[in-house]
């Protein structure tokens, strides 16, 4: 058994080490392990605890890249009758990284819906996003739920994304 917990553990190793992204393997790990990167130190730390005491601590040289978050706030969607064109999404953008934001994709319920840029040396801001959704293959109706996705490239060349669930107004 504590072969397999090791494995686990050097499994999440390689991948935040290689590629950044300790996150995807977190399903993996048993549900009392709880990873942590430590990004804004250098070197970089993940340290992985399992019921509150610490497995191990790997110390990264250089650091792993530590991604950029975008988070969404108070988005709604209105299907008609709203007081700009129908449809109409609404909501806040927080944006945080090392580097500014270069572009916003928007897919609801997986369907491209259009791409937004920016040219501005800003880390940390937040975009009062605003657009009318009209790709003819996406009707929006309302009291529908429908899951709003933004994925955001920035000049840095690393990327994240950020999903909201909504449920149409009229």
């Amino acid at each position: 058994m504590v072969a397999r917990k090791k494995l686990a553990v050097l499994a999440l190793v390689v991948v935040v080490l290689v590629g950044g992204v300790g996150f995807v393997l977190y399903a993996s790990l048993p549900p009392s392990t709880q990873p942590t990167i430590t990004c804004n130190s250098s070197p970089a730390q993940l340290t992985i605890t399992e019921n509150g005491t610490v497995m191990t601590t790997v110390v990264a040289i250089p650091p792993p890249p530590c991604g950029p978050e975008v988070t969404l706030q108070g988005f709604s969607l209105c299907a008609s009758s709203c007081i700009y064109p129908s449809p109409y999404l609404s909501g806040t953008v927080m944006v945080k990284a090392a580097s500014p934001l270069s572009t916003l994709l928007l897919y609801i319920n997986g369907t491209y819906e259009g791409s937004w840029t920016y040219s501005n040396n800003l880390t940390t801001y937040a975009i009062a996003f605003k657009a009318s959704p009209v790709n003819p293959s996406m009707p929006i109706e309302a009291n529908d739920t429908y899951t709003i996705k933004f994925v955001a490239f920035f000049g840095s060349g690393l990327g994240t994304e950020a999903t909201a669930q909504v449920v149409a107004g009229s």
